[in-house]
């Protein structure tokens, strides 16, 4: 007996509009144990990674990156998001944002680090992908 299979024809975007009304952000619940309570962080875009390499700097022979605490509130703030993945923190640029981040970083550090690592971890971003970033920011300027 033959059994016939149905081939999908993939879906074909035609339009600015079409690519930008996609969902296409992983979106991760983080239990704050100091909280207790779950908050969301949301991939990072295009964007957000650009903005992320020029705070980053690579350590020497290992695939880790150094950042002030500061600037860890700065990239936790940047990814909260609600469960539907709708962005809650101010941006890079906006009024306010600095000061929002300063907010965050006088939480627990158990809970910044958390977020922190949460949002490395669904922007799936590593040593070699901050290099890539900051050597095409390099090349911009």
């Amino acid at each position: 007996m033959v059994e016939l299979t149905r081939q999908v024809e993939p879906k074909t975007l035609e339009s600015l509009d079409a690519i930008l009304g996609i969902s296409d952000l992983s979106v991760k619940p983080v239990f704050i144990d100091a909280w207790k309570s779950t908050c969301y962080v949301r991939e990072m875009s295009g964007m957000q990674i650009g903005y992320f390499a020029s705070l980053a700097k690579l350590v020497d022979g290992d695939d880790a990156v150094t950042l002030p605490v500061e600037k860890m509130a700065e990239v936790v703030t940047m990814c909260l998001c609600d469960k539907s993945g709708e962005l809650i923190g101010r941006q890079p640029g906006q009024d306010g944002f600095e000061d929002e981040a300063l907010k965050l970083a006088d939480k627990s550090s158990d809970a910044l680090l958390s977020l922190f690592m949460a949002a490395i971890e669904v922007s799936q971003i590593g040593a070699a992908q901050i290099e890539d970033a900051q050597k095409k920011l390099d090349a911009d300027r």
